[in-house]
């Protein structure tokens, strides 16, 4: 009867996938296609697409194409990997007799990124004993239709978050240490990001020292790397926020990160709050009303993910351990990056959304025990 009752929750699943790739496709015809990648307002709206990124993955495709040694492709930084990948894709469709506009080829492959998130999102609810109809809880993340525009890092991203979860569920060692070596070429900060996840879940024992070790470790990193951040990024871009606060200090005293960075998962989190603010002038900013299905999720769920971490030691020998340490290996990592954007914070909120139903679950089925 379980195993009747998965196969159907999993065809409806299906279907609800079929859905979202309608429903990507409309939006891809409405803002997308045709539109000459203007930031006006596309029909009264602000930012439906993040032109500003795919116009430099783009750029970067054509000084690949247009390098005339590999030499010159050695100055790898986040933006050539996925610039790599795109031109491999193109090169083959080529080969193939395809001619299509680089904004048709992205939404093919952002979509199909996601049906192999689906896929590995419905391994992990099953290794985690939850019903299939848990499944839906995919459908909740409207930002993936955002995602599924134009050249981005954001559903690569999400999909070898979804596996490294799979394969530590799964005992897949050697697959998570390819998905080790091969993500580099999405995100430079994958490789980091796997490995703190090993390091947090290499052991059953001494996971709140484990942590210890790795907050201060990166976060006095941070602090010794700021004076570089320079060279990758303007200091005016950190406006005179508490990110040049944070800025500030790392690279006169070294100690920004390290006393701060709590403070800045909150504004991460307010940012996320801040998607309600989604009109003005007589326009709808998209990039922020596409996040509130998932804020008020989150919210509603807040009190239990909070709990789930007020029990650190605890939880962390059960399987909702396996979440908790992709959570905790992002912010370890992208707080590296001095500044705080919710497109960043959008990236986990799926894993941190699926925690917070998997403990009101589990919780509810031992306090009745």
């Amino acid at each position: 009867m379980k195993a009747l009752n998965n196969n159907f929750h999993f065809t409806y699943a299906a279907c609800l996938f079929l859905a979202f790739v309608v429903i990507s496709t409309i939006y891809f015809f409405l803002f997308v296609s045709g539109k000459g990648f203007t930031y006006e307002p596309i029909q009264g709206y602000f930012f439906p697409v993040n032109i500003h990124d795919h116009h430099i993955y783009v750029n970067y495709i054509e000084k690949i194409r247009d390098a005339d040694s590999f030499i010159e492709l050695l100055h790898f930084n986040n933006n050539t990997g996925i610039a790599l990948i795109y031109l491999s894709v193109i090169n083959v469709i080529e080969l193939l007799g395809g001619d299509f506009p680089i904004e048709d080829i992205a939404l093919l492959v952002n979509v199909g990124v996601f049906f192999l998130a689906f896929l590995s999102y419905k391994n992990i609810i099953k290794q985690l004993k939850l019903p299939y109809y848990y499944l839906y809880l995919f459908f909740i993340n409207v930002s993936f239709i955002y995602f599924a525009q134009l050249i981005n890092k954001d559903s690569l991203t999400i999909l070898v978050f979804f596996k490294v979860i799979e394969y530590s569920l799964l005992g897949h060692k050697k697959r998570l240490f390819v998905l080790f070596v091969l993500s580099v070429f999405v995100r430079i900060q994958l490789p980091v990001f796997i490995f703190i996840y090993w390091f947090l879940m290499s052991k059953n024992t001494g996971y709140f020292k484990r942590f210890f070790i790795l907050y201060i470790g990166l976060a006095l990193a941070s602090g010794f790397l700021a004076k570089y951040q320079l060279l990758l990024m303007s200091e005016e871009t950190l406006a005179n926020g508490f990110s040049y606060l944070v800025f500030k200090l790392n690279t006169q005293f070294y100690i920004g990160s390290l006393l701060l960075n709590p403070i800045r998962v909150l504004q991460y989190f307010y940012d996320l709050l801040l998607s309600f603010s989604f009109y003005n002038d007589g326009y709808y900013d998209v990039s922020r009303l596409k996040n509130i299905p998932q804020a008020i999720i989150f919210i509603t769920l807040l009190p239990t993910i909070l709990l789930t971490f007020f029990y650190y030691e605890k939880n962390m020998r059960t399987p909702a351990s396996y979440l908790m340490a992709a959570i905790i290996s992002f912010f370890l990592v992208w707080l590296l990056n001095p500044m705080v954007n919710v497109r960043y914070v959008l990236l986990i909120l799926p894993i941190i959304i699926l925690l917070g139903f998997y403990q009101l679950k589990f919780n509810t089925r031992r306090a009745t025990l």
